[in-house]
């Protein structure tokens, strides 16, 4: 009997694993992340031309499949799926961690009520702190989510430490736009280029944050 196992075909191994896979107690351990991962891309999607909707039924067994039914590589596949559709969403108007989030124009507006440019300015400057703590804010959640991910260790790390190096990147490039930004108003007074740096700064961090946030939001925690 061993002898006609290790004799079959790779197509007969697949199908006797795809037959095994509802007595394997890992079968329906990722269920509503699958589920809601497909969900979001069929949301996000809806509206495309000639697009069928996704059966999340069908996404799990090529997960499955994919993975050759072990737990971690499912787990990790999974999680990428998840992630990709939280990528795939569309941003809304809606609330990053501390609210909505507001392009540089509409920051800039927000503050001209304040009738002069000393009071603009100030707006802006506030504007500027307080996205910078939402910022952090979800940074730190960014890092618990991942520190109780339910994944090997290894990867834990491994993606711990991309996300600093992201941060670091970003951060480097909020500065970078953001001089160039300021450096479109020509001649300018330097009150006036440093009122497009702060709507600069303040637009990024308040995007960067809800990115952040929603990146995390679907990893499963252990």
């Amino acid at each position: 009997m061993a002898a006609q196992g290790n004799n079959k075909t790779g197509m007969e191994k697949w199908q006797d694993g795809v037959d095994a896979a509802e007595q394997n107690p890992r079968w329906a351990s990722h269920d509503c992340e699958i589920q809601a991962a497909v969900n979001e891309f069929n949301r996000h999607l809806a509206g495309t031309s000639g697009y069928v909707p996704l059966d999340w039924q069908m996404i799990k067994a090529m997960l499955w499949v994919e993975s050759e039914r072990k737990g971690p590589r499912m787990r990790t596949m999974t999680a990428i799926l998840a992630l990709a559709a939280a990528m795939a969403a569309p941003t809304s108007a809606g609330a990053t961690t501390s609210g909505q989030t507001q392009n540089e124009r509409e920051l800039r507006e927000e503050c001209s009520a304040a009738g002069s440019q000393v009071g603009m300015r100030d707006c802006l400057r506030d504007k500027a702190r307080e996205s910078e703590n939402s910022l952090k804010d979800a940074q730190a959640k960014a890092l618990r989510t991942i520190a109780t991910w339910d994944e090997d260790a290894k990867y834990v790390r491994a993606t711990k430490d991309r996300l600093a190096a992201a941060e670091l990147a970003f951060s480097r490039y909020r500065e970078t736009e953001c001089a160039f930004q300021a450096s479109l108003g020509g001649g300018a007074i330097g009150a006036a280029l440093e009122l497009q740096r702060l709507a600069c700064t303040a637009a990024l961090n308040q995007q960067r944050a809800q990115d952040l946030s929603r990146s995390v939001s679907s990893l499963p925690q252990r």
